[in-house]
């Protein structure tokens, strides 16, 4: 019997691109073979990734909606949401994020998906965000929970453990993209980084390991892949005596993105937490060696498959990222175990185990 799963409109309302709404797409574009019929209520919302999705998925249209007019965009979403399900008839409704209060009507089931504890582990960087506090009511209300490592359900049982007994975990899945070969995109070798650089992701530790490596400094750029660089980063660069023109953020689309991973002589991933993890599979799929730091769920998601730092402190990541490069057999090593490490993620797995627990919580096994 086919499970008619319903989703909130909550990241399609909220993100333009992101790792929950990549997930979410990859997931409910693979669920359909599973038996499972979904369907994303988002009468306006602004997300790139979902817009991809199958017109039959996706009920509403996607427009550039100023930051100040999306409240009006959830508005609407919430005030129409009871229509949707007199329409749909849900089995399950699956909340894509942490919603302030219940939109599913009492006696449909509720899957939630926990992607991390972060803002619960490190509170002093998000003191003026609700999201604690609404992710604590969406933990509570939800009938299931799939975390997306077991890393991350450990973390959410030391804090609520009163949910232990209905979580499942479900990895991500990953899904390697052909892209067409570019050149070296920069004259000199360079380590890369990826992603948000502030607070956990522990990107100043790898800014000053490689000011205090007069190797690295002298033999490579390091390259960033995102926004560019702020006042306070520039200004922390000049003061390690570092050049503007070695240090650099560069902005671009996936497959700049992979061809700045595939030219990168090493991929650093300095985070102190990650509920996954998805940068270093990246890394891997584009044959880039990879150091990070075996905390949280990394060594979970990378296993053998990258070169671990002791730690994340500037001394750890400079010794581990010279290491890699001083031995170019490792670092052939590092390439063929990536490749192999990558098998174990699936999104048809990850839709298959999914739809799963919807099925238990549906009642149509």
């Amino acid at each position: 019997m086919t499970v008619r799963v319903l989703l909130d409109h909550y990241v399609a309302v909220n993100q333009y691109f992101g790792g929950i709404s990549k997930y979410l797409g990859e997931m409910v574009s693979a669920l359909p073979p599973e038996g499972v019929d979904p369907t994303l209520f988002a009468p306006l919302y602004i997300n790139h990734q979902l817009a991809t999705l199958p017109p039959q998925m996706v009920w509403g249209k996607r427009l550039d909606i100023p930051l100040p007019t999306r409240k009006w965009a959830s508005a609407l979403a919430i005030g129409l949401f009871p229509i949707a399900t007199r329409l749909v008839r849900p089995d399950v409704v699956h909340e894509t994020y942490y919603a302030p209060r219940r939109l599913a009507p009492a006696k449909i089931p509720i899957v939630l998906t926990v992607h991390d504890m972060i803002h619960e582990i490190f509170p002093e960087q998000f003191v003026n965000d609700p999201a604690r506090g609404f992710k604590r009511t969406a933990i509570n209300r939800a009938d299931h929970i799939i975390c997306v490592s077991q890393n991350t359900r450990r973390d959410l049982i030391q804090i609520y453990p009163h949910v232990a007994d209905r979580i499942t975990v479900i990895p991500l899945g990953f899904a390697a993209r052909a892209y067409p070969s570019r050149n070296r995109v920069r004259d000199r070798p360079y380590i890369f980084y990826v992603g948000n650089r502030s607070g956990y992701k522990n990107f100043e530790s790898l800014l000053r390991a490689y000011a205090q490596s007069e190797r690295l400094r002298s033999d490579f750029d390091l390259v960033c892949g995102g926004k560019p660089l702020s006042a306070a980063e520039s200004a922390m660069i000049k003061d390690l005596g570092l050049s503007a023109d070695r240090v650099v953020a560069i902005s671009t689309d996936d497959a700049g993105l992979h061809a700045l991973y595939a030219n990168a002589d090493i991929f650093v991933y300095p985070s102190l937490y990650e509920g996954f993890g998805i940068p270093p599979l990246e890394a891997m799929a584009a044959d880039c060696p990879v150091v990070t730091v075996g905390v949280s769920s990394i060594p979970e998601i990378c296993g053998n498959a990258v070169d671990y730092a002791e730690d994340g402190s500037p001394e750890a990541l400079a010794s581990a990222i010279e290491r890699v490069l001083a031995s170019p057999s490792r670092c052939t090593e590092l390439r063929q175990a990536g490749r192999l490490r990558l098998e174990h993620f699936s999104w048809q797995r990850c839709a298959a185990e999914t739809a799963g627990v919807y099925r238990q919580l549906s009642g149509k096994n």
